[in-house]
């Protein structure tokens, strides 16, 4: 007999709310001749419930622990909850500081505004995740908004530029991410973080084997594009340079933000066993980022969108 998964509306209370926000927002896009009168309460009310159900999860989590749901893909605990309400304190700032550009893209506005919404459920997704096709899901939800939102500048060339370049490599990562959690799923046989915790906790020498090294050597460099953390952040100038000016802090925090969420539930979960192996390529890979992040020809550069490209860096090396 086929076990029922346990499933919770409230461990992705947030993610529906954002969802059915984007959902709104392009219905009134297209249907309403007074669309930008109602964008500014809908966006508002969208991030009010999102806080909502955020205050759902915490409430949720002091009264029953962390819980598991939908077949071992989701867990609700603390932590994610601390990365959402990050994610959703950079919606609202990202809102608030960048409104003026929504408005004038006009019809645009409400394309943007949804795109904005959906990018914060795919790397809220990411936080939360405890299988790897989740995670994926997450990643590909989230990087695609973002993809679309470097289009929409009003420096039609130089956007377009952003856009493809971001859309090429970053599918390129994305690739290599995905072909690193085929060879996990090839050597473990399985997908979920609990799996790939009891397998790599058992009596195996996992370096020794290539076809795993390879898999998880691949499964960080597709996050540490994502991050731009040195040497995978050559594409971030060019990108952000062509990228709306009003949004491009936004493009440059929430990626970031969803990535680092998901390295650290790595090292808290699957690759637990391995912190001694893998602490000293990521703490390469840190220092290489300060050196990169602090060079003195990055201070010189005066585009902002060049400028937001170099501030993962530094910041990188921080966390790590």
């Amino acid at each position: 007999m086929v076990e029922t998964p346990e499933i919770s509306l409230v461990a992705i209370l947030p993610e529906l709310v954002l969802t059915v926000g984007a959902v709104v927002v392009l219905m009134v896009a297209v249907s309403s001749r007074r669309a930008a009168t109602f964008m500014p309460w809908i966006a508002g009310l969208t991030v009010a419930g999102a806080g909502a159900g955020l205050i759902a999860q915490y409430n949720d989590v002091a009264a029953n622990g962390f819980s598991v749901s939908y077949a071992d893909m989701i867990v609700l605990d603390e932590q994610g909850i601390i990365i959402r309400s990050i994610l959703l304190a950079v919606i609202a700032l990202a809102l608030l500081i960048g409104w003026r550009y929504v408005t004038s893209l006009g019809t645009r506005g409400g394309e943007a505004l949804s795109l904005v919404f959906l990018s914060a459920v795919g790397f809220m997704l990411m936080a939360s995740s405890i299988h790897m096709m989740l995670l994926f899901l997450g990643l590909e939800v989230g990087s695609i908004s973002l993809y679309v939102l470097a289009a929409l500048g009003q420096r039609a060339k130089l956007s377009d530029e952003a856009a493809m370049k971001y859309f090429l490599l970053g599918s390129v990562a994305s690739a290599i991410f995905l072909y690193g959690i085929a060879l996990l799923y090839a050597g473990t046989g399985s997908l979920t973080y609990i799996g790939l915790f009891e397998f790599f906790s058992g009596d195996v020498v996992v370096f020794s084997d290539g076809l795993l090294s390879a898999g998880v050597a691949l499964l960080f460099v597709g996050l540490l594009f994502k991050i731009a953390a040195a040497p995978f952040h050559a594409w971030a100038p060019d990108v952000y340079q062509g990228a709306p000016a009003g949004i491009v802090g936004y493009m440059g925090a929430v990626a970031k933000i969803g990535a680092m969420a998901a390295l650290l539930r790595f090292v808290q979960v699957p690759f637990q066993s391995l912190v001694d192996s893998i602490q000293i390529p990521l703490a390469g890979v840190a220092a290489f980022s300060v050196v990169l992040g602090k060079d003195d020809t990055s201070l010189a550069d005066h585009d902002p969108g060049n400028l937001t490209s170099h501030q993962p860096l530094p910041s990188f090396a921080q966390r790590t």
